[in-house]
């Protein structure tokens, strides 16, 4: 039998209130028994509201007025519009309109009508290209530097390791930066666009966890995690309208995963991929997510499979940046560098190039080939186990 906290039952929908943190669920039974209890009622058309015992404990106002547009907003009462109430409110002009009898015209006038016609879509075409046109224009620059500092300005920045367009489309989306620690923070791009052009600014992101992921989205869009447990590739997603929008960069914001993962990797959907994926599309952050190798979901593999180009860790962007230096410099370095089995050697290396490998699984990817001073020949490192980097002169 499922017991749930509170629930709200409005309009013959429901709603179940969980109350999370130490004081309620602290074990991992409960953790396990909460989302398992959750996915059911999910699946049964519930809506599930989680209220954090922290959070309510800083602003217990803030929260029940979030609970409540939470409730209001998944109560609504289905509108029914008779038909009876369609037929009474349209313009007895209308229904005359309809119901004129037919008008014979000759050749020329037909043409006459073709041609005015052609210049309705003629007009309405070049409404849509300047529509376009307004809609590519980029605003700005997001530029972020790798000790946190961010500028707002018109060019790209080749010093930056973030470097994101701002479109005219983008003004309603959002900025999101995801971290290795599970955690996603949402800021919306109008805020952004209130910063003066060229001033630097600080905090671009949280220092106290490593970034992995900046990607521009829209306010409907999905995000999806990738991640390994236990050796099993799992994969989950949320509605982007579900992860809390913050005025800061560096707040931590919402902790998207909870259990313990390894490879944590962001990616992006349009909402137009829902009806694919709405199976692994979860409302609660602790939600598990499915293996990989789980059949009963393969239309969905079919769309979620790992692109090539998921982005690095921002670690792993840092030490890109410093090879593609030394590549540019023909400068050596210096590198702690860990192998498969997991020992760690430091190495100096030079003749640096970044190449393309084959993978087995049908990806490419890249490798750093260099000659190196521990085994005195030419080596392809994986730039993801290279653990510290050091340019020397």
């Amino acid at each position: 039998m499922l017991q749930v906290h509170l629930v709200v039952s409005n309009n013959g929908k429901m709603i179940a209130i969980e109350c999370d943190g130490d004081p309620f669920h602290s074990l991992p039974e409960d953790v396990a028994y909460d989302v398992e209890r959750q996915e059911f009622l999910e699946r049964v058309g519930w809506k599930v509201y989680r209220i954090l015992y922290s959070a309510y404990k800083r602003n217990p106002s803030s929260e029940i007025e979030k609970m409540v547009n939470f409730i209001e907003k998944y109560t609504k009462k289905d509108k029914v519009i008779p038909i009876a109430k369609v037929f009474n409110e349209t313009p007895r002009e209308e229904i005359q309109k309809k119901t004129t009898s037919y008008t014979h015209k000759s050749f020329i006038d037909k043409l006459q009508d073709d041609l005015e016609q052609q210049d309705e879509e003629m007009v309405l075409e070049s409404i849509e290209e300047v529509e376009t046109f307004e809609e590519d224009k980029i605003l700005r620059y997001f530029n972020l530097n790798s000790v946190g500092t961010y500028t707002l300005e018109t060019h790209k920045s080749n010093t930056s390791i973030y470097s994101l367009p701002l479109y005219e489309r983008d003004k309603n989306g959002y900025l999101l930066l995801g971290y290795t620690n599970g955690n996603l923070n949402k800021v919306s791009i109008s805020n952004l666009l209130t910063k003066k052009i060229n001033k630097q600014y600080q905090n671009g992101f949280n220092i106290q966890a490593s970034l992995t992921f900046l990607k521009i989205a829209k306010k409907d869009d999905i995000v999806g995690l990738h991640f390994e447990e236990g050796g099993i590739k799992k994969f989950k997603a949320h509605l982007i309208e579900n992860v809390t929008s913050h005025k800061y960069l560096f707040a931590q914001g919402n902790k998207v995963i909870y259990k313990d993962y390894t490879n944590l990797k962001y990616e992006l959907f349009p909402i137009e991929q829902l009806d694919k994926i709405k199976r692994l599309v979860y409302h609660s952050f602790t939600a598990t997510g499915k293996a990989l190798n789980n059949s009963n979901y393969e239309n969905e593999w079919k769309t979620i499979i790992p692109k090539k180009n998921l982005e690095l860790p921002f670690n792993n962007r840092q030490i890109k940046s410093l090879i593609q230096k030394a590549i540019v410099e023909k400068k050596k370095v210096k590198v702690l560098y860990k192998n498969k089995e997991g020992q760690e050697s430091e190495r100096i290396l030079s003749n640096l190039n970044i190449i393309t490998k084959n993978g087995y699984s049908g990806y490419d990817f890249e490798v750093l080939k260099a000659d190196c001073s521990l085994r005195g020949t030419e080596r392809h490192f994986k730039i993801d186990r290279i653990r510290e980097i050091e340019l020397l002169d």
